[in-house]
């Protein structure tokens, strides 16, 4: 609700505190192999952060982890998008390719 209410300055403290407690939260959940609260979770954090290369690089390990390449692949290309540079994004990607490549 103070979200909501809120504006300028402390609304984007508000909306960065936000997405950072959503993805830590997802973390929490995908450690808990609770999947469906952990991609809710994520879903929540890019609501607030939807330009957080991190949030779309674990969103989509996760993915992977469950077999989700076709999502997984989506979202590191988006997380590349914002991040071009980022090693590990690049080579989680190749790794979802790969397994993508290798399906029947």
């Amino acid at each position: 609700m103070a979200y909501e209410e809120s504006s300028g300055d402390k609304k984007l403290r508000l909306q960065t505190e936000l997405g950072v407690k959503h993805q830590r939260l997802a973390q929490k959940y995908a450690e808990a192999s609770r999947p469906e609260q952990a991609v809710e979770a994520f879903e929540k954090a890019l609501e607030y952060l939807p330009d957080s290369a991190a949030i779309y690089h674990n969103y989509a390990v996760l993915l992977a982890q469950y077999r989700e390449f076709e999502r997984a692949r989506t979202l590191l290309q988006r997380a590349l998008a914002i991040e071009p540079g980022s090693k590990p994004t690049q080579e989680a990607l190749r790794m979802v390719e790969e397994s993508l490549s290798q399906r029947p």
